[in-house]
């Protein structure tokens, strides 16, 4: 039997492998839930704006018409309540039935946990991958009921784990757009108004969107050199990319853990700083070729302003009507002062509404609040380069 190490680092091979917008989340719950104990796992992730973001999936070795079952006849007084607890709780907090239900007799006497028993489960514990609150996600793992619940060494991996998970979420979600919008990805990048770069360990560029060529060919903070390999506009900056695609490169061939790295890029020109995410990236489907390992660097031009949005911001944390006036300004570069003119209120009243916009949304500045927008709403184009929504 392997161990630990080596299942893990597998495990985050099957969720570097999801970024194409895979429906093979199957095992990827498989691998997490044998890694903590488990006998399955569900994910699901809701989110209000479009249908092809939502993520409903369940462990291969179940039946789907278990899961159907479960969910829409015995589970939903269950939910949420399983919800209302993972809300209140940090983020990223583990929580078990015992701490859900104290009373194991109130606990027994469940429909929920009698359908479960018919399969000969019985313990669960779940948990909220995503920290920032942009969308709404849960994963649950299943225990045998003869076995007991999650143990804290279990605990502990599973913990580790989720991380990687939200990124996976959060990185497949463009991804997901084009595949489920137009049936393809790469063949489709052009239709994404974010930076696409596929890279490999030393910089040498493999694919690009026309997004990442436009910021490319500005060489303000991020070039291209004679080489084709992509190189920061500084040697510090260039020393910080050049660290992140090797610490990326060795994540994806499955030789180290990795969680993620998002650098700032800072440009010449005095505008705001690119924003890189360097993220490790593996292919077992048609897009790259079958064992494929590199490097995804997802670009955020916190400048081009056509292509932001704070619709689905303003969604997601409840942005007050005049809250999401104000975020849209701020997100298209205007200056607090600026705002304030244009409204014709105080300084003062802006700055009170753009301190519960970043508190709100749990962001700092404006490229936080961009880059977050432009995560929870992806920006898909026509054919013309204009923002679909």
């Amino acid at each position: 039997m392997q161990d630990v190490a080596t299942r893990t680092l597998e495990t985050l091979g099957l969720l570097y492998a999801t970024t194409f917008g895979s429906e093979d989340w199957g095992r990827v719950l498989d691998a997490i839930s044998e890694l903590v104990g488990g006998n399955g796992g569900l994910l699901f992730v809701h989110d209000e704006g479009p249908a092809e973001l939502q993520i409903s999936a369940a462990s291969s070795h179940y039946l789907a018409s278990d899961v159907e079952l479960y969910l829409k006849a015995h589970a939903r007084d269950d939910e949420l309540r399983w919800v209302r607890m993972l809300d209140e709780a940090a983020p990223r907090t583990l929580m078990t039935d015992v701490d859900i239900w104290p009373d194991r007799r109130l606990y027994d006497a469940m429909p929920s946990v009698r359908f479960l028993r018919e399969l000969n489960l019985y313990h669960r514990v779940a948990v909220r991958p995503c920290a920032h609150g942009g969308w709404k996600d849960a994963l649950a793992v299943l225990f045998r009921a003869r076995r007991g619940g999650i143990r804290p060494a279990e605990a502990r991996r599973l913990s580790l784990l989720v991380p990687h998970l939200a990124r996976a979420i959060e990185t497949q979600r463009p991804f997901r757009l084009l595949l489920r919008r137009f049936g393809a990805v790469l063949a489709a990048l052009d239709r994404l108004g974010l930076g696409v770069l596929i890279v490999r360990e030393d910089g040498d560029v493999l694919v690009s969107n026309q997004e990442a060529e436009r910021i490319l060919d500005a060489n303000d903070g991020l070039r291209r050199c004679s080489r084709s390999r992509i190189r920061a506009g500084d040697a510090e900056a260039g020393a910080r990319l050049g660290a992140a695609l090797q610490r990326a490169h060795r994540a994806a061939r499955l030789e180290e853990t990795d969680r993620f790295t998002t650098l700032e890029l800072p440009r010449r020109t005095g505008a705001d700083p690119y924003l890189a995410d360097v993220v490790p990236l593996r292919d077992h489907g048609d897009e790259m070729g079958a064992g494929f390992s590199g490097v995804l660097m997802i670009l955020v031009d916190p400048d081009h302003r056509e292509m932001v949005s704070v619709e689905g911001l303003a969604r997601s944390y409840g942005l007050s009507p005049v809250e999401t006036l104000v975020c849209r300004m701020i997100a298209q570069g205007m200056t607090l002062r600026q705002i304030a003119e244009s409204r014709g209120v105080s300084l003062d009243t802006v700055k009170t509404q753009s301190r519960a916009i970043y508190a709100k949304t749990g962001t700092r500045n404006r490229r936080e609040l961009v880059r977050r927008a432009m995560s929870i709403l992806p920006p898909l184009l026509d054919r013309n380069g204009k923002r679909i929504h």
